[in-house]
């Protein structure tokens, strides 16, 4: 009855206007409430055509600052003290914000007030950790594990992707720190660019191995199960959650990288040319992303994943530590991968039969 509906709403615009049109949201309102071929009107129907640009910037930015002056408030009504302060105020704004997400779902200003809740909830639950004295690596898995939940519970497409982008962040720092300690042994944490000796070549590779592989691991088999959690509606949780998963692997990486990558001195590069594979290692990922967002037609993620890419490759251009015979023969290898897995795709769907 819909498609009728705006089937015979489309041809009596055009009938009127003698040529075929493109209706705006106002006209085919209009044309739902002309009379029906049995003589009667259509129904009522409300037509959401949206907001301007300017009044959904205006009612974000008034959110945020909202969500500001309500903080205040809070800090001024319970002033926390002490870690279980800290604690029961980050829940309570996390409530808050679940709240806020469930009573309004779709308005712009309530949206940006909860977020703001949301961030400063979080917030407080690692200060009650700090003040807590749990250790770096356990706040670390802490953040993860707070990171993870949260992409389950609140009901937000934004919060969802940002909770996965930044369980990737902290699932990184703490993989670093579970596997190498917090007394930074093998120059691979905060003050490696204090130390005399470079980081282990074996253990840093087990370190990405180990937290980007599974990663990409959860992408792959998102991608590969799309027709059954749509099937099951599920796609409210699972795409944010991945679209989050995959910005990761864009841009993620970086945090694992070693610390000596970025120190642009050139005397502190003298026995640590391999610093350069880990940018290829990441450009890896993000071409990975980008099969990921054409793989869900997002064309958004491809060009996001696509800037991560060119970061990539640029970083690894700038490694001081590196010559330029050893950076081409990298570059010759990974255009040799990249031209095969590119024959390898066009065979198999060749033999499917599908386009080339």
């Amino acid at each position: 009855a819909l498609c009728a509906g705006l089937a015979y709403a489309n041809a009596t615009v055009a009938k009127q206007r003698g040529s075929k049109h493109i209706m705006t949201p106002q006209e085919l309102y209009a044309a739902l409430q002309l009379p029906a071929l049995d003589g009667t009107r259509g129904a009522e129907i409300t037509v959401d055509i949206g907001r301007p640009w300017y009044i959904s910037l205006l009612l974000n930015a008034s959110g945020w600052l909202a969500g500001l002056f309500l903080l205040f408030f809070i800090g001024l009504l319970f002033q926390p003290k002490s870690a279980e302060g800290f604690f029961f105020s980050g829940i309570f704004c996390l409530g808050a914000a679940f709240g806020l997400f469930m009573a309004d779902r779709r308005g712009d200003f309530m949206a940006q007030l909860a977020l703001a809740l949301s961030v400063a909830g979080q917030i407080l639950l690692v200060v009650a950790m700090a003040d807590a004295k749990l250790g770096f690596t356990l706040i670390l898995w802490g953040i993860f594990l707070m990171q993870a939940a949260l992409v389950l519970i609140m009901p937000n497409t934004l919060h969802r992707g940002l909770s996965a982008f930044f369980a990737c962040i902290a699932l990184s720092f703490a993989m670093r720190f579970a596997l190498f300690g917090a007394d930074h042994k093998y120059g691979f944490g905060f003050d490696a660019f204090t130390k005399a000796s470079p980081p282990t070549l074996g253990y840093a590779l087990l370190t990405w191995a180990a937290t980007w592989l599974p990663v990409a691991a959860i992408v792959w088999a998102l991608v590969r199960t799309e027709p059954q959690w749509m099937a099951r509606r599920r796609q409210g949780l699972v795409r944010p959650a991945i679209s989050g998963l995959i910005v990761g692997l864009a841009f993620a990486t970086m945090v694992s990288h070693p610390l000596e990558l970025f120190d642009m001195r050139r005397h502190h590069f003298e026995d640590t040319g391999y610093l350069a594979l880990w940018p290829i290692l990441s450009a890896l990922l993000a071409a990975a992303a980008i099969a990921a967002g054409f793989a869900l037609r997002s064309r958004a993620l491809m060009g996001i994943a696509f800037i991560g890419a060119l970061i990539h490759v640029s970083h690894f251009y700038y490694a001081l530590g590196t010559s330029l015979l050893s950076k081409s023969l990298l570059m010759i290898v990974m255009g040799g991968v990249c031209i095969g897995a590119a024959v390898l795709l066009k065979r198999g769907a060749a033999n499917k039969g599908a386009p080339i």
